[in-house]
């Protein structure tokens, strides 16, 4: 079914776009990032939500062209994306047919330029903020739980018993944070009251924080 309502994606994609330059007279370029975020926007919620592969993710490579997702979030990337395609489309498209490429061109380098300006001052930014920012001390702790024994009822009791031990050996170096890994505790801790409790008592017991 998930293959299905993927490729029904591409598809859609392709027919609406279309539609709109035939009845209305809109061009692709100006459509698809609309079109695109949307379909992308409308699979990331619902039963058969789906948000592997969305073109956000091919920027993890460039930390200094995303900055910018921190003001408009996976979204707003893929906006950007699918514009920057669609105006170098656009270019050549005119340059086939022998028209000015200068919109588009302008349009293609202004969209280059923002985020690399944000993604630069970001960049100065947090360099200004890690030179005069007081030190952390961290403890990372790695509990070595096969999955399938983890989150098994019988390995609950035992598997909290591990992770507590190895977190309040960590308290001789007084750390200011400790980090479980993802995830560490076998329980929904928003809803079990009694585990929840537990995690807060070995937090008190350490007198940091405590991640997980």
């Amino acid at each position: 079914v998930l293959i299905i309502i993927l490729s029904a994606n591409s598809s859609l994609f392709t027919l609406i776009p279309l539609r709109l330059q035939s009845r209305f007279g809109l061009p692709l370029c100006r459509s698809a990032p609309f079109v695109w975020t949307a379909i992308d926007y409308i699979h990331a919620h619902g039963d058969l939500a789906f948000t592997w592969g969305q073109p956000v993710y091919s920027l993890t490579g460039f930390p200094l062209i995303i900055q910018f997702a921190s003001l408009c979030g996976p979204y707003g990337v893929t906006f950007w994306l699918v514009a920057v395609n669609a105006a170098l489309y656009e270019i050549y498209k005119r340059r086939c047919e022998g028209a000015s490429v200068r919109m588009p061109l302008a349009i293609a380098a202004l969209l280059f330029a923002l985020p690399l300006s944000f993604g630069t001052l970001s960049y100065l930014n947090s360099a200004r903020i890690e030179n005069t920012a007081p030190s952390m001390r961290v403890s990372y702790v790695q509990p070595s739980i096969p999955q399938d024994l983890k989150w098994s009822e019988g390995m609950r009791d035992t598997t909290f018993q591990i992770i507590s031990q190895l977190s309040l050996s960590q308290a001789d170096s007084r750390p200011d944070l400790v980090v479980w890994p993802e995830p560490a505790a076998p329980a929904y801790l928003r809803t079990d009251r009694r585990w929840r409790e537990y995690v807060v008592g070995v937090d008190g017991s350490l007198g940091c924080y405590l991640l997980n």
